[in-house]
């Protein structure tokens, strides 16, 4: 079968053939999976992108690539359950794009994650200029950097993310040397706040993390965390995975196509954000 006569679930299927030979068996996802179009569609180009935004979707389309491999829902309500979206107008416009373009959405979260080496942590340290302190024992709970303060961490992440949407909570004086990656919520931040000086989170609520290191420091204990955007956190990881695929379909087209920093801070400079 030539690459051009490969549908968007045999490509599917290719991914989840490679994954298991790398020893990542597919398993039942409650995301993962086609979320849009149809699995159907002969594929002409991929685009491989953290959250397939109707944004994203029209650059895909203009650049001829039909099937999209997204890392985040189509629908943005967690698992792509449309529900209570099912009449809304902007779902209702995604939806019909993809289908009147004839394209495929197809997810990859959960088993992205499972990848060895685990693709966002990884390529985030190697973004942030930490490479060369990653060891085969490296763990998303704690990496030791040279030391520095929590204020000019903040400030080189900053630079090298191109983001200007940096959160600090800690007192940016504090000496920081261990740093950890943490997600969501509390319970999920935990291992990283216990084991590292520093934690990175992309996406976490305030009510949680926020206030438990607020106590932490006003207990004695210091701790510092630093808060940026969800796609500033897992990008990187998804170019990663757009690199992977690339030699399983050498035949096709296959580009990352970055999101950009979603949210823009008032009253600073957003010229080195990347849109």
């Amino acid at each position: 079968m030539g690459e051009h006569d490969l549908t968007a679930r045999e490509l599917a299927e290719r991914i989840v053939a490679t994954l298991a030979d790398e020893g990542v068996d597919w398993q039942r996802s409650n995301a993962d999976g086609f979320i849009l179009g149809s699995p159907d569609v002969r594929v002409v180009g991929v685009a491989v992108t953290f959250e397939p935004t109707l944004e994203i979707l029209q650059q895909a389309a203009a650049k001829g690539h039909n099937l999209v491999i997204s890392h985040e829902a189509a629908t943005w309500y967690g698992f792509d359950r449309l529900g209570l979206l099912r009449e809304d107008a902007v779902t209702r416009a995604k939806v019909d794009f993809v289908g009147d373009n004839g394209m495929a959405v197809w997810r990859i979260h959960d088993h992205l994650h499972r990848m060895q080496p685990e693709p966002v942590f990884t390529e985030l340290m190697i973004t942030l200029g930490f490479g060369p302190f990653l060891g085969p024992d490296s763990s998303a709970a704690q990496i030791k950097i040279p030391e520095r303060s929590l204020g000019d961490l903040a400030r080189e992440m900053s630079a090298s993310l191109q983001t200007t949407n940096i959160t600090v909570v800690g007192d940016p004086g504090m000496r920081v040397q261990t740093i950890g990656i943490g997600a969501h919520t509390l319970p999920t931040a935990l291992p990283a706040l216990r084991a590292s000086d520093v934690v990175i989170l992309g996406e976490t609520a305030e009510y949680d993390t926020f206030e438990y290191v607020r106590d932490a420091n006003a207990l004695g204990t210091p701790k510092g965390v630093i808060r940026i955007s969800h796609e500033r956190l897992e990008e990187w990881g998804v170019a990663a995975f757009a690199r992977w695929l690339q030699p399983l379909v050498p035949a096709l087209p296959v580009e990352w196509v970055p999101n950009g920093d979603p949210f823009v801070v008032p009253g600073r400079d957003a010229s080195t954000m990347s849109r």
